[in-house]
Order: structure tokens, then sequence, then C-alpha cells
């Protein structure tokens, strides 16, 4: 068919607009703009962050052990721990004069229950939050559970008592 006797009949005010070009444009937008909220969300200040959370899970006692068998000034549980040895091992391997596998017993020393802890809350922030959380989802989700607090956020259940005891130490 000649272009003319598409014109006579679909003139050019009964044809439909090309969508594609109008849904990619929007599409591109909204990717610019995710990316510009993501990349100016600010980070935790985590030097203000973990002591504080040390101070409300543990007192700074290196030496505690919840009734949940967490362990150390950030109170690591042994998923978290599980989790800390599974993702190093997986993303750095084996490093010659280091020690890149942890057990329960080593919670107890300082450095290394900062050091999960630290991880652990910059994973939760990262992973799960995907950086766009506020600081109570995040203490929600270390004290919590992120699976739980997905429902809390849906409305499903309310927070607990510890929880909510925890936010109030934090503020």
């Amino acid at each position: 068919m000649s272009p003319n006797i598409l014109n006579y009949y679909f003139p050019q005010s009964r044809r439909l607009p090309r969508p594609l070009p109008f849904i990619f444009g929007v599409i591109t937008f909204l990717i610019i703009i995710l990316w510009v909220v993501i990349a100016n969300a600010e980070e935790p200040d985590w030097n203000e962050i973990v002591p504080i959370i040390i101070q409300i899970e543990s007192s700074g006692n290196p030496n505690a052990i919840s009734e949940d068998n967490c362990r150390g000034l950030m109170q690591i549980s042994e998923m978290v721990l599980k989790e800390y040895n599974q993702n190093y091992i997986r993303n750095y391997g084996n490093i010659p004069n280091e020690k890149f596998y942890y057990d329960l017993e080593d919670l107890f020393d300082p450095y290394i229950n900062k050091r999960i802890g630290t991880w652990y809350l910059k994973r939760i922030w990262n992973h799960y939050l995907q950086g766009i959380g506020t600081i109570d989802d995040l203490l929600i989700c270390y004290n919590f559970g992120y699976g739980n607090w997905l429902k809390y956020k849906q409305g499903k259940i309310k927070l607990p008592k510890e929880t909510r005891n925890y936010l109030k130490h934090y503020k």
C-alpha cells in the first residue's frame, strides 16, 4: 500500500500514538530518579551506631551470652556467624596467614565480634534494606530479624516489647 492510501483509510487524527518511545522515555526517567535517590541516600555512621548497639546488647561485656546463645559485645547469633563465614569464603577465599573461618568461641574476641557485627549491620543496610531504610528499620532488622521486619511493615505483626525497648534505648 502506498502512503496515500494509508492516509485515506487512516487519517492522521485517527492514528494511535506510538507507545514505545513514550514508554521507554518514562522508564528511563524512573530509572534516573531511582538512581539519584539511591546514590544520595546517606549511609549510617557506623562509628556512632556500633558503640550504642554494644551498650544495648551486652552492656559492653565481651563474654555475654544470651538465652538464645548469641555471644559477645554485639550478641552475634550462630546464624549470622555462619552467614559471615560463607560470605567471606565466597568473596575472598582462603587468604594466607589469616583465619578465614570463625567459630562460636571466636565471638568472645571483641575485635572479631565488632567486625562481624558491623559487617552484619552493613549487610542489612545494603542487601536487605538496599540503602533506603531508616535507622529504626536497621535496628528492627538487627534485633527482630529481617523477615519479621517485613511482616511488621506489611501490618501483619506488631513489634514485641523487647524491640520497642531496643529502639527507645537507641534514641
